[in-house]
């Protein structure tokens, strides 16, 4: 299990790859370009493994779902966990629950791996569906 006794939140608008976190959660949605519009920050060919994993997962960025990926000391975050979403044509209060679901799953395999830092990448696809669940901006949150 992972616990801790506090929480510090910072919230920066950068790109996911300067982020000094152990784990970074990417929220996925099914309506992506199978996952490549969630990878797109990714340098070339750490992308094309994530790909290739991701088809062989046959991983969509379903509802409830998550694929994980090791990044061998390509990035700064060792572990890169994509979170599934669901569509993001869903109604404001269920984005929310998906979102706090997600966010639930990537800590969860961030305490398995015994991380002591996650960052999460906010999409664009999430701030136009809603600005009240990021605020008037995306940012990462770490």
């Amino acid at each position: 299990m992972f616990f801790t006794t506090s929480m510090k939140f910072i919230l920066k608008k950068s790109k996911p790859t300067r982020a000094r976190v152990d784990v970074l959660g990417i929220f996925v949605f099914s309506e992506d370009k199978n996952v490549s519009e969630s990878t797109a920050f990714l340098p070339a060919p750490l992308k094309r493994e994530v790909l290739k994993l991701a088809e062989k997962a046959k991983f969509k960025g379903g509802k409830n779902t998550r694929l994980l990926f090791h990044t061998h000391s390509k990035l700064r975050s060792f572990l890169v966990v994509f979170s599934g979403m669901g569509s993001v044509k869903d109604d404001v209060n269920t984005l929310r629950e998906r979102v706090r679901n997600a966010s639930a799953r990537v800590v969860q395999s961030a305490g398995r791996f015994q991380a002591k830092s996650v960052g999460f990448e906010i999409p664009e696809t999430l701030c136009a569906a809603s600005s009240k669940i990021c605020g008037s901006g995306c940012a990462a949150v770490v």
